[in-house]
């Protein structure tokens, strides 16, 4: 796997912290609001297309952050931060760079170029990737199907949730904690939707750790440290 002369561990550390520093900085920019502020998704795409030039090769990191810029120009252009529709198409784009960049970090993890904690460190990048990605297809779930999840904001009625909720609930799936008792699915789709990531969020631990044992044995072998 071609890939650019830089440090290797550090390029696994940066894309690692800026996605964690993305993810805990939402309870700061979520403010109860439907969607994400524009600047807390334009950074979450970049910080996973640096991260993916750096640990592979510069044209796909190129690829994914067009796609997700695209992204936002497409909900610029089409009605603007407040239309509900104009976030349909470019909430899936983003969601599609977001697995495209969560696939590419999980190459460069098991790659043969990539050697001890960094291994480590991409495997949590390409794991909150997936979790913000099927965050983002769930609430577009609930928006081109109204009612497909039911919110309960303490002891008011259900509604329609906030981008939050779906972060949320995605990652209470994905880790099967089970705590996001407050966001439910209501229909087949939004529960189909839950059911793969339930399947993505056992499999892709077990499948990765596997790999990354095997390939960590593989460099003891060699004598790679």
């Amino acid at each position: 796997m071609k890939r650019l002369p830089v440090n290797h561990l550090f390029a696994a550390r940066f894309l690692m912290l800026g996605l964690v520093a993305c993810v805990a900085a939402i309870p700061f920019v979520e403010h109860h609001s439907q969607f994400p502020p524009i600047w807390f998704s334009i950074g979450t795409i970049t910080f996973a297309s640096i991260g993916v030039a750096m640990a592979t090769d510069r044209w796909r990191g190129i690829a994914i952050l067009a796609l997700g810029m695209a992204a936002m120009v497409t909900l610029l252009v089409m009605g603007g931060v407040h239309s509900t529709e104009a976030h349909i198409a470019p909430g899936l784009m983003l969601a599609a760079a977001s697995v495209a960049a969560s696939y590419n970090i999980a190459r460069a993890a098991l790659s043969k170029h990539t050697h001890g904690d960094a291994r480590l460190y991409h495997g949590v990048s390409s794991y909150i990737l997936i979790g913000m990605a099927f965050a983002l297809i769930h609430q577009r779930v609930d928006l081109l199907v109204p009612g497909s999840y039911q919110v309960v904001k303490g002891a008011e009625r259900p509604m329609t949730g906030g981008w939050a909720d779906y972060v949320w609930l995605s990652f209470s799936i994905m880790t099967t904690s089970g705590f996001a008792v407050d966001v439910t699915p209501c229909n087949s789709m939004s529960r189909a939707v839950c059911a793969a990531e339930g399947i993505t969020g056992v499999m892709f631990p077990a499948i990765f750790l596997a790999r990354m044992v095997s390939a960590a044995s593989e460099e003891d072998e060699k004598g790679i440290s």
